[in-house]
């Protein structure tokens, strides 16, 4: 690769990373001036784009409230969110018909174990270990 298509490379990249900077610095009521990200953009292109993902991210979850008053978005908010729980409910409702008690599962274990074990019943006759064992 030739030395003058690197330079052209790096050109243009330095060039989209200051123009991100400055569209960054534009929706952030400049935030990030006189920054270091501003002094050199090449060097901060990864965290330049990150906070335009988050910053893009952020305006299309708002845009569904564009034109509506503060109770026409806390209704919307509100019903979002008794949708949201409703789905979780049932959901949950739907993984514990599934579970079986550790109860009788434990009792069953139990059940199989003192039938395959004929030592289970010598086994609390000392609980506390004070008898001493007979000669």
């Amino acid at each position: 690769m030739s030395k003058t298509k690197i330079k052209a490379a790096l050109g243009k990249l330095n060039s989209a990373a200051k123009g991100a900077m400055s569209v960054l610095n534009e929706v952030t009521d400049g935030a990030f001036e006189g920054s270091p990200a501003e002094a050199e953009p090449t060097r901060f292109a990864n965290e330049i784009s990150q906070r335009l993902q988050k910053q893009l991210d952020h305006l299309e979850a708002n845009a569904k409230y564009e034109g509506m008053s503060e109770d026409e978005i806390a209704d919307l908010q509100a019903t979002e969110m008794a949708e949201a729980l409703e789905k979780l409910q049932l959901s949950s409702a739907e993984k514990l018909r599934g579970l079986k008690p550790v109860v009788e599962s434990f009792v069953r274990q139990a059940a199989l174990f003192a039938q395959d074990d004929s030592e289970v019943d010598d086994f609390d006759e000392d609980p506390d270990g004070t008898e001493e064992p007979e000669d």
